[in-house]
């Protein structure tokens, strides 16, 4: 299953190399890769979470799940901070 989701992800980076230099029109050459390499990109969390929830034994589901938690926390985070409205600040 990971490695399907793999290929859904490098689908969508493929799909990227429509992008030229110029005018680009958003909804019609930018969108589409993005929402694949999204979907691929949620599909191989989910498996990869399962798949490591799976393997511990399990009194340490709990610590592992609260790893995976932060884990996500601290990537929104850092998306974020390197995604913001005032390029100034």
């Amino acid at each position: 299953m990971l490695a399907s989701d793999s290929a859904i992800v490098a689908v969508g980076l493929a799909l990227y190399a429509r992008i030229g230099p110029g005018a680009v029109d958003y909804w019609t050459v930018v969108l589409p890769p993005t929402v694949v390499v999204a979907l691929g990109m949620a599909l191989c969390v989910v498996s990869q979470t399962t798949s490591v929830i799976a393997s511990v034994n399990q009194d340490q589901v709990a610590r592992v799940h609260a790893a995976t938690v932060i884990g996500a926390a601290f990537a929104a985070l850092c998306a974020a901070t390197l995604i913001r409205d005032d390029p100034k600040a």
